[in-house]
């Protein structure tokens, strides 16, 4: 008799997703859904979670846990990220999700964070010489926090990971940029984002990574818009770096209400969408010239099943030392 399907519940500053699959086979995705939150909005400058915001996560909190026991599943394991870890008041969030919804929440590290992100990522990506020669870039862009991690094969070739503030949530919080973000928008991040990036700048000119890979997220709605769709939900698609700098220099430079209509666009995405294309170019042009770009299907929930589908579970994944972190 097969065993009941488990279930990953990802609290993210912008989103909270929900990623039910199959108990013998994490890449098995079963069902999907994801549900705006905007758990960090208003709250970075102040490091504190707002009333308005937490009842709504507790509501999609909720909902989620119906759509689980909707697919007979009991084995939940619910993981929040950069918005959450950073608040004050976080307490208040975990007690009543325990107390009120059922549910145990375990607020990652971001190095943590990196660490299950590359374990959903790296099986999407097509090999790279085993020799260690050629090195890849993982990049994950939150709201609260974006997430890189620089590595070879074989898969146990050390690794950096890095966490680094700069999430679009906390850039649009702290940094108020026009809309449309334009040229002059984007410049005014250029400083912070320089001191921001410099350990992982050291990084890439030691590694002279020869791929950046995107974690689901914002990079599948490039995808999407780039008609490049990520229909097969195992691998990574390469996208074409030219028209991927056309699809940015045209982000931002419409309004929101034109971002809405474009073909490919998830509503939820568009407001933040100029700052991740943003971020995608800020880090591409640290690269070596050659470096392709790269969507994954795979996020924070598909290391996080596939992390429990492991002998001893989550936490014992989360025990285990960092090959390499910063």
């Amino acid at each position: 008799m097969p065993l009941p399907p488990r279930a990953v519940i990802d609290c993210g500053t912008n989103t909270f997703h929900l990623a039910i699959a199959a108990a013998d086979d994490p890449s098995n995705l079963l069902f999907s859904q994801r549900i705006p939150v905007r758990i960090g909005e208003g709250g970075f400058r102040t490091a504190s979670i707002r009333s308005d915001r937490l009842a709504r996560a507790l509501d999609a909190l909720r909902t989620l846990k119906e759509t689980c026991w909707n697919f007979g599943v009991d084995d939940i394991h619910v993981v929040a990220t950069s918005a959450i870890r950073d608040a004050g008041n976080r307490d208040a969030f975990l007690l009543a999700a325990r107390e009120r919804i059922g549910l145990e929440v375990t607020v990652l590290s971001g190095l943590d964070e990196a660490r299950l992100i590359q374990l959903g990522v790296e099986p999407t990506c097509p090999p790279l010489p085993p020799d260690g020669s050629s090195a890849s870039m993982t990049m994950d862009i939150g709201g609260g926090s974006v997430e890189f991690v620089v590595w070879s094969q074989p898969s146990d070739a050390p690794r950096e990971f890095f966490s680094c503030d700069i999430g679009v949530g906390r850039l649009q919080d702290f940094g108020s940029p026009p809309d449309p973000l334009g040229t002059a928008g984007a410049a005014k991040f250029e400083a912070f984002l320089t001191a921001a990036l410099a350990p992982v700048t050291a990084a890439i000119e030691a590694a002279q990574p020869v791929r950046l890979v995107g974690s689901s997220g914002s990079f599948e709605t490039f995808a999407d818009l780039l008609d490049c769709s990520l229909s097969d939900r195992t691998i990574a698609r390469e996208l074409p770096r030219e028209p991927f700098h056309a699809l940015a220099a045209r982000l931002r430079t419409v309004p929101l209400e034109e971002r809405l209509a474009m073909p490919g666009m998830a509503p939820d995405r568009a407001p933040f969408i100029a700052l991740s294309a943003m971020l995608v170019e800020v880090v591409l042009d640290r690269l070596p010239p050659p470096a392709t770009l790269w969507a994954s299907p795979a996020a924070l929930r598909e290391g996080v099943l596939r992390a429990v589908a492991r002998q001893g579970g989550l936490a014992a994944y989360m025990q285990t030392p960092h090959p390499t972190s910063t």
